[in-house]
């Protein structure tokens, strides 16, 4: 009797044990998912401060270019105030890149803007290196979302932007290989969605560019033949209702830059 009485006290402490362990566990539960939440919300807070902040930069930065070399005498203020920019760039991508966000795009936009404003500077070189950074972050996010469109509109624009540095710094070859990889993403993203008009206009800039460093190559036949593709498009753009009043003018250019080809 005595025997069974305590069997039956064992099983009612180990059934209340049970019973406070599962209150116990479904308490940490509730406060890891508080804590979860928590986090989540801190993260979305830093990513939309630190995106203000890359916001506010970008439209210094332009508003220093566009505003301030239209006035005379300004150059030095200019270039102080591109430094600054710059300087401020750069701490806000260590930031990004500190809190462990390597694939985010707010870290890959942050080095395209480092890149345009050491470009403004003539600093060509570092340009250079900040750009590759900046295909690095792209290119990550692309792997992660093969079928995101703007993913890839984002890494052929990684690509232009070294297309075009590496244009400047004389190195042609690099050149053309960094406007081909940018055409494929392009051409990818205008299959898919045949009524973008902003995908149309890309084929247009990456026809011009291969058009650019073949004529710089004096390749003239070759650059000859990518400015007529890119021209060929404009004009169905244009006959689609597709170009606006200020990319109309971009025929004007291409026949120029047709017409200025030797012979």
């Amino acid at each position: 009797m005595a025997r069974a009485r305590r069997g039956t006290l064992i099983r009612w402490g180990v059934m209340a044990l049970l019973a406070v362990l599962t209150l116990l566990a479904g308490y940490q539960w509730q406060r890891a998912v508080l804590a979860q939440k928590e986090a989540e919300h801190s993260a979305q807070a830093a990513e939309k401060a630190r995106n203000l902040a890359l916001q506010t930069l970008n439209q210094v930065i332009f508003d220093i270019h566009d505003k301030l070399v239209k006035t005379p005498g300004t150059h030095k203020l200019r270039q102080k105030l591109l430094e600054d920019a710059a300087r401020d760039l750069i701490q806000l991508s260590e930031q990004i890149q500190s809190a462990d966000r390597r694939g985010d795009r707010s870290l890959g936009a942050a080095y395209l803007k480092i890149g345009d404003t050491l470009l403004l500077l003539g600093q060509t070189a570092p340009a250079q290196g900040i750009y590759l950074k900046c295909l690095e972050i792209m290119q990550a996010i692309h792997h992660a979302e093969p079928d995101n469109a703007p993913a890839r509109r984002d890494l052929s624009i990684s690509y232009d932007k070294l297309g075009n540095v590496s244009m400047q710094l004389g190195e042609l070859k690099a050149s053309q290989e960094y406007f081909e990889k940018s055409l494929q993403l392009r051409e990818h993203v205008a299959r898919q969605d045949p009524d973008n008009a902003q995908a149309a206009l890309d084929l247009v800039a990456s026809f011009s560019q291969l058009g650019q460093v073949y004529r710089a190559a004096k390749q003239y036949p070759e650059a000859g033949a990518w400015l007529r593709k890119a021209m060929d498009q404009l004009r169905r753009l244009e006959a689609q209702g597709k170009l606006s009043p200020a990319k109309k003018e971009w025929l004007t250019i291409m026949e120029k830059e047709l017409n200025a080809l030797p012979q």
